[in-house]
């Protein structure tokens, strides 16, 4: 692998948002999901061994030498495929960074850890100085090591000039533990984290979000710069097409300049956006960092600010070139001047008020939003005067057809400011809601499901507003449905949707009724038949279908095993053991590390020495799959005409001569 360029450190922080990429373009080309993620994992590892470029992965000599691997193939040809799938999604896209999506730091499958790696992530802020020098000189439980481990260290012994007091004996008085602090007062180590939340809101509320964020993170950081940085506003492409979300929103002045111009950070603390001036290109740009190759848009004017540009923007348009764009727009935002009647999506991190830092005084982890803002499945009910949806069009045959068709009603609560509908099926509910991250209504099991049934790419305000067609989940695949339709709906067709419901589940629970019923009956007669009886007497009944007993002296006799204690017979045949089971059942028990590849409902008493030596023979070939010892087959059984079968007797040694008879024939 030495032939191999290693990769940068900004290639290295990159390979979380490769891998994040092609796992995504893997499932929509219909790969099962575990599948992908296994194979993204599978290559992640492979990067952390090897530490090569991501265009060296991609090339076909690299795929060869993996494939060639002993760990590749110990390991199944599992590291292979990964780089497979990989080189594919990478000629895809012809290596343009900018098409690759940031994946969230909870997805641990496609995070990279190495060693003094740089992650692409916001820089954090820098201790100040007076803090950090507080932090060597004190004496806490904690302190850094030369060697940069972490140690332990001893509690100081508090001295008198420490107290402010003391006892009548002279010794230290110890002080009582103080109440938390206001978050006003708070030390910056003291201080609570921030929560991440994403909402739209009115162009006009922007300037009170990102003043209130910037106090909260002055209080936090005494040496930020109090004075507010300037504002833009990016807006007036087409919502449909390429890269709108990516570019469009809030961008608000970093302190750092690039080539003499000041750069812009977009106001989303998940999809990180940047503005930035190219010098040597005389080129604006927008990009996914400062530094990154690969642009979102870009425009070649040596303007001195993104909002003086007067050419008209390109955009990146997915096949490798950029189109001109004259609507997309780059506004300064006044802050003195009324903004313009628009929303926008933020996504910023939102310092909770004084005294939510946590439930004990030591408590440094913020609590969560509110409850509205975070509803379940179990949360909120129908809303009153409700808006009610139909879904039809589906057919039968598609595997969650009746999971997604039906009436569905509006619920109080909402989900990324959108409304929430509610199947009316309580037995099997299902979700039609806004998922505001993926930019998709889905319909799903509950609002928390990481799966769903159906989901559609499309930003309309509501389900039956929607224009592109509907993606439903047919059990390996999602497959585009054009027939599926979404309908508003009368109120009045609410009454009787519930109460077709709640009659289907009647019936359904009646029939489940009746055959628990039937079925405890029938084994409550068996089980007092077998009581009636001991182990050596059967009913006239049963002697009238049984054959003689073995003589004596019968080899029958040594290969039938019965046990009294478990009211059982057993006996091996070629390695494999079989038992009847107690009275009143209908299973035949295998106790073996091999599965009977037989049909258990055609086997007949006649044809019991052919199926016992095809049985036999299969196994030794090791034909059979692998299964957990004492597997349980049920169904008829093949000793149909057992004394228990029959009356549900308790095996005696007629069952047992039975058994053994046919078997010693059959070898």
């Amino acid at each position: 692998m030495e032939r191999f360029r290693d990769a940068t450190d900004e290639e290295a922080a990159l390979v979380s948002s490769w891998a994040y990429s092609a796992w995504r373009a893997m499932v929509s080309e219909g790969r099962k999901e575990e599948t992908a993620k296994s194979y993204t994992r599978t290559f992640v590892r492979l990067f952390e061994e090897e530490r090569k470029a991501p265009s060296e992965m991609a090339t076909q000599e690299f795929f060869e030498l993996t494939k060639a691997s002993p760990k590749n193939k110990s390991g199944n040809g599992q590291r292979a495929a990964s780089v497979a799938a990989f080189r594919k999604f990478y000629d895809s896209i012809q290596g343009d960074v900018s098409k690759l999506e940031r994946p969230d730091e909870t997805l641990k499958f496609c995070q990279v850890s190495l060693p003094g790696m740089v992650k692409a992530r916001a820089p954090k802020r820098k201790e100040p100085e007076s803090e950090a020098a507080q932090a060597k000189e004190s004496n806490g439980p904690v302190a850094e090591a030369e060697n940069g481990r972490t140690v332990k260290k001893r509690k100081r012994e508090p001295r008198h000039e420490d107290v402010e007091g003391t006892a009548e004996n002279g010794r230290p008085q110890k002080h009582p533990h103080e109440q938390p602090q206001d978050a006003s007062n708070d030390t910056p180590q003291e201080a609570s984290a921030p929560v991440v939340e994403r909402k739209v809101v009115k162009l006009d509320q922007v300037f009170a979000l990102l003043g209130s964020v910037d106090a909260a993170q002055r209080s936090s950081d005494p040496e930020r710069s109090g004075s507010r940085p300037r504002v833009l506003f990016v807006h007036g492409r087409d919502p449909a097409k390429m890269m709108t979300s990516r570019v469009h929103g809030v961008y608000t002045e970093l302190e750092e300049t690039k080539d003499g111009r000041p750069a812009f950070e977009k106001v989303d603390h998940e999809k990180k956006t940047y503005i930035s001036y190219v010098g040597d290109k005389k080129t604006w740009r927008m990009s996914v960092s400062l530094t990154s190759q690969g642009d979102f848009a870009k425009v070649k004017e040596p303007a001195d600010l993104p909002w003086q540009v007067s050419r008209p923007w390109k955009v990146f348009n997915g096949d490798g070139s950029y189109d001109e764009d004259a609507a997309l727009r780059c506004d300064f935002l006044d802050p003195e001047k009324p903004a313009p009647d628009l929303e926008v999506e933020v996504c910023l991190p939102m310092w909770p008020p004084a005294g939510q830092m946590g439930t004990s005084s030591s408590s440094k982890r913020p609590r969560p939003p509110p409850a509205e803002s975070q509803p379940t499945s179990n949360a909120g009910d129908t809303k009153l005067n409700p808006r009610v949806l139909k879904i039809l069009g589906l057919d039968n045959s598609i595997k969650n057809a009746s999971r997604v068709m039906g009436v569905y009603a509006e619920q109080a609560m909402q989900h990324s400011e959108q409304p929430v509908f509610k199947k009316t099926d309580e037995a099997k509910p299902s979700f039609l809601y806004f998922d505001a991250q993926k930019e998709r209504w889905r319909i799903a099991k509950s609002l928390e499901d990481k799966g769903d049934f159906a989901h559609v790419k499309d930003k309309g305000q509501l389900p039956w507003l929607l224009k592109k067609p509907w993606k439903v989940y047919d059990g390996d695949k999602y497959a585009e449905v054009p027939g599926l339709r979404v309908e508003e709906a009368d109120p009045s067709i609410l009454e009787a949707a519930e109460a077709n419901v709640q009659k289907r589940s009647t019936k359904a629970a009646e029939n489940r009724s009746k055959v628990e019923r039937k079925a405890s009956t029938k084994i409550r007669d068996r089980k007092w038949l077998g009581q009636q009886m001991s182990a050596d007497e059967l009913p006239l009944q049963a002697l009238r279908e049984l054959p003689q007993d073995a003589p004596s002296g019968h080899d029958a006799w040594r290969y039938v095993k019965w046990e009294p204690s478990h009211n059982r017979a057993l006996f091996q045949f070629r390695g494999i053991r079989f038992q009847t089971t107690q009275f009143g059942s209908r299973e035949m028990s295998l106790s073996s590390d091999r599965r009977l590849g037989l049909d258990w409902t055609r086997i007949g008493w006649n044809s019991f020495q052919n199926q016992a030596m095809a049985l036999a023979l299969a196994m030794e070939r090791k034909a059979m799959p692998p299964t957990r010892p004492g597997k349980s087959i049920t169904g008829p059984l093949f000793l149909h005409r057992a004394a228990r079968d029959l009356v549900g007797a308790t095996p005696g040694r007629h069952a047992a001569s039975i058994m053994s008879t046919k078997l010693v024939r059959a070898q």
